[in-house]
């Protein structure tokens, strides 16, 4: 089993002006009940525009919605019909157990999300169940150009899903890690600081966003992307 080392490659922990502000913002808007509009996630898109995947692969498909949007975003670039989804999630199998354990969402059951995806005409594939279990036969699966890894949250559910990723990487693949908190020392942080700088370029995307969430408390969040370095 592969091991993390927590704090390894943490980046210098900045104040900017930009972050302070949207923590004094996140803070008066979640006092207020007021919904704070998430900016990271356009840099998914962005970096879609760049690799044009036709294989996508999403660990914490949720409600299907980011999917969508991903494969929506690859059809600009490929024929209609000719992209490739596979996705991993607990789906009506979560508990409100698992759901504290591993800090994530609860989702809506397969059939909903399946039906919501088919609409895009993509090839669709969902493994329900921990992917401590689906991913075992990743080194059996065909290489992804895109993935999107935003599941469990807990350490080593993150540390299994980058097992299972990294047997299905290509020279060119992306992959993107949500969820690097940079005010905590748990979940997929301890993961990505300990992620090999020799055989992959790990680079933070540039919008950090800044939540009060109830059951967590402050999250200072980044995008992490991951690349083989050839």
């Amino acid at each position: 089993m592969q091991k993390f080392q927590s704090g390894r490659y943490q980046i210098k922990k900045t104040y900017s002006p930009i972050v302070l502000w949207r923590t004094c913002r996140a803070f008066v808007r979640s006092t207020l009940g007021a919904y704070i509009k998430p900016l990271r996630y356009q840099q998914i898109f962005d970096e879609i525009d760049e690799v044009k995947p036709k294989k996508i692969m999403e660990i914490g498909t949720w409600n299907g919605v980011r999917g969508k949007q991903m494969i929506e975003r690859a059809t600009l670039f490929s024929p209609n019909g000719t992209i490739e989804y596979t996705g991993f999630d607990l789906f009506e199998n979560m508990t409100n157990k698992m759901y504290k354990q591993e800090i994530s969402k609860i989702p809506p059951s397969a059939h909903q999300v399946r039906t919501l995806l088919e609409k895009t005409r993509a090839r669709i594939t969902l493994l329900v169940g921990f992917t401590q279990e689906t991913m075992k036969n990743m080194d059996t699966f065909n290489k992804v150009d895109f993935v999107f890894i935003d599941g469990g949250h807990d350490a080593e559910t993150v540390l299994n899903d980058w097992i299972g990723v990294e047997k299905v990487m290509h020279k060119d693949t992306v992959v993107i890690f949500d969820d690097y908190w940079h005010n905590r020392d748990d979940g997929p942080k301890k993961i990505i600081d300990s992620i090999d700088r020799k055989k992959y370029k790990v680079s933070f995307l540039p919008k950090v966003d800044v939540f009060f969430n109830p059951d967590f408390g402050r999250l200072v969040i980044s995008l992490v992307k991951v690349t083989l370095i050839n």
